[in-house]
């Protein structure tokens, strides 16, 4: 059997077509705005005050309009009830505790058509009694479930009223918005560091909130010069501040 579940997280690890929304960084509300159901502004909407960061779902663009956001909104919860099947055996469900469980929304016939998975608490798990089996996995079960689980809306939001991190994470942009409020940064620099961006003059410190730790660093000798190097650039300090951003 964990031969078999090896085999299967493998696959869908070489797989990006999971239907569950692949990550597409963190979007930072900071003014008071409406949240929208629909992209085209239809139906609810939903006023928020809230200054705080979102997973970002899905991203709209348009020339006739500004770009647009589909953000996870944990603050209102949607009841999903569905089906679909897990591979875990009742011990292994033991073993998996309090953690949430990958429910398949069909049994793989071929390995191009890999299935999307909703996670769910194990207590939310109602089985059948029905088992299933694929060929592209002869030694695994597929236990047929039901399941009623709470998922946080996903909202529409413009972005005019935010700043988007395509390459962070939600809880990094929470710390580092909540770290320059502390700091009581000029707007200026404040609004630099919350979109990423490096100016000269700017501390270590604040080129660590903008960008996260670099991938290396190069202490000149002698001297207090150094670099940083990211992906996609190269940030020169001189006397522990920014002199050249490359």
């Amino acid at each position: 059997m964990k031969k078999g579940l090896a085999l299967l997280a493998m696959i869908l690890l070489s797989h990006i077509a999971i239907a569950e929304d692949a990550g597409k960084g963190a979007f930072l509300l900071t003014k008071s705005t409406n949240l929208y159901e629909n992209l085209d502004l239809t139906g609810k909407k939903y006023l928020t005050k809230r200054r705080t960061a979102f997973a970002v779902t899905n991203i709209s663009t348009s020339k006739k309009r500004p770009a647009f956001f589909q953000i996870e909104f944990p603050f209102l919860l949607d009841t999903i009830n569905g089906n679909g099947f897990i591979v875990e055996s009742e011990q292994e469900l033991q073993e998996i505790g309090e953690n949430k469980v990958k429910v398949y929304l069909f049994i793989p016939v071929n390995s191009s058509k890999i299935p999307g998975y909703i996670l769910v608490p194990p207590e939310k798990l109602s089985f059948s009694g029905k088992n299933g089996q694929s060929q592209l996995f002869p030694e695994v079960t597929w236990r047929a479930v039901d399941f009623s689980v709470k998922i946080p809306k996903k909202l529409w939001v413009s972005s005019e009223f935010g700043i988007y991190r395509p390459d962070k994470e939600v809880d990094w942009l929470k710390k580092v918005w909540t770290s320059v409020w502390k700091k009581k940064y000029a707007y200026t620099v404040r609004r630099a560091i919350l979109r990423g961006l490096v100016e000269n003059g700017f501390t270590q410190e604040q080129v660590l909130m903008a960008l996260g730790d670099p991938l290396k660093k190069v202490d000149k000798e002698e001297t207090d010069d150094s670099e940083w190097i990211y992906p996609d650039k190269k940030v020169i300090f001189k006397n522990g501040v920014v002199q050249q951003v490359l």
